[in-house]
């Protein structure tokens, strides 16, 4: 099972951060939204404050993790 299946699993219709291997003024991009659907290469995320989505291509992430209310509040 690849990383696009097993994110689908666990997170999918689930606020989440996707950490990416791409750099940017020294560090990692992040995609924050919630993950609506994927395949074997990509994942598709919905951002949460204006609706659009991004599509991240699986070979770019680094790490995937639920957001929780706690972070929400943090921001």
């Amino acid at each position: 099972m690849g990383l696009a299946e097993q994110a689908l699993r666990h997170f999918k219709n689930k606020p989440i951060v996707i950490a990416t291997t791409i750099e940017s003024e020294g560090s990692w991009q992040e995609v924050a939204g919630v993950l609506e659907d994927g395949a074997d290469d990509y994942l598709l995320v919905r951002d949460q404050d204006n609706g659009m989505p991004t599509v991240v291509n699986v070979s770019h992430v680094a790490w995937i993790y639920e957001e929780t209310q706690e972070e929400e509040e943090a921001e």
